[in-house]
């Protein structure tokens, strides 16, 4: 066998030539986004109906205004103390996952790992041109010929690349599962959150019904006016605010989620193409 035809057949395996690993965040934000509110009549008849039992109250009646404010000061408070609870529960596998992927993780690291072990074996890096040594000592195993040098640190980097493919394998098998429990998590953290967002609507129509009563239906001597405004007006708009900041936790959350996931499948897909 000539050196050339050696030499051809040593020619490892090239490196995929793929496009790079891409993540693209303005998508994943737009995917994450919550469809905008839109009209719902069952919700303006609650609020109509509701603002309406809260102004219609005698105002000696001290335990229904009492019931009204409660009423009021509790609204979505349940909702928001789930959605709370579930988002401080994800925060910690959230900024692990996260913290992992700015570091490039174990499969980021051995995708690097497997490209440079196969660019080491590059033939086009390698000499194949026999020195005075080889000429003069070719014939003792020690030394032999460039050929079979290169072949024997071909054997000696296939078990390290093997050891590398093995670890890519059960890294790739690990993102899966990661992606099967944040994508539990993202759905369970997106029903939450929209039904936060139809309680902050709600809050808002309330809003604009005691407003509309107070504007045409109550004089400004009225006595039940102060308390409409300041027992629950005040409460409820700091209810819609507190609602809607809990609103943008959730969604900064699922945003969280599907960076992590877009992450793992595009690492995924750098495992499958190694």
């Amino acid at each position: 066998m000539s050196e050339t035809q050696s030499q051809t057949k040593a020619t490892p395996m090239e490196p995929s030539s793929a496009a790079p690993l891409t993540l693209d965040v303005v998508q994943i934000r737009q995917e994450s986004a919550l469809p905008p509110a839109q009209p719902d009549e069952d919700l303006q008849t609650k609020a109509r109906d509701m603002a309406k039992a809260l102004t219609t109250m005698p105002e000696a009646d001290l335990a229904r205004q009492d019931e009204a404010k409660s009423a009021v000061e509790d609204m979505g408070r349940s909702l928001q103390q789930e959605a709370a609870r579930r988002s401080a529960m994800l925060q910690q596998p959230i900024r692990t996952l996260a913290k992992s992927g700015e570091d490039g993780g174990p499969v980021a690291n051995s995708l690097v790992d497997l490209k440079m072990k196969v660019e080491e074996l590059d033939p086009a890096k390698f000499d194949f041109k026999p020195g005075w040594l080889s000429r003069t000592l070719g014939f003792l195993p020690v030394v032999g010929n460039p050929i079979k040098r290169y072949f024997t640190q071909f054997e000696s980097a296939q078990t390290v690349i093997n050891a590398i493919i093995s670890s890519l394998e059960k890294g790739r098998e690990q993102l899966r599962r990661d992606n099967v429990t944040l994508g539990e998590d993202q759905r369970a953290m997106r029903e939450l959150t929209l039904q936060l967002q139809r309680q902050v609507q709600f809050g808002e129509l309330l809003d604009g019904q005691l407003q509309n009563i107070l504007e045409r239906e109550m004089s400004g001597d009225e006595p039940r006016r102060a308390f409409i405004e300041q027992e629950l007006l005040f409460p409820l708009r700091q209810r819609v605010i507190d609602l809607q900041t809990q609103l943008a936790v959730n969604q900064q959350g699922i945003l969280a989620i599907g960076v992590i996931v877009q992450n793992n499948k595009e690492l995924i897909r750098g495992v499958n193409r190694a």
